[in-house]
């Protein structure tokens, strides 16, 4: 299993694990002004991975 953690934009970040070429992301940020705070947790998130990360 690899560890990751991207910086995203507007001071967004998500962390996640790889696992059999598969990404489990959690997404905790802030959207600008707007206050919004996003989460997004679990299986439910779990996509496939660019194969150079594979």
């Amino acid at each position: 299993m690899i560890g990751f953690s991207i910086n995203g934009v507007s001071g967004s970040n998500l962390f996640g694990t790889v696992s059999n070429g598969k990404a489990n992301v959690t997404v905790a940020g802030s959207l600008g002004n707007g206050g919004a705070n996003m989460i997004a947790v679990g299986e439910s998130q779990e996509t496939d991975i660019p194969q150079a990360l594979k």
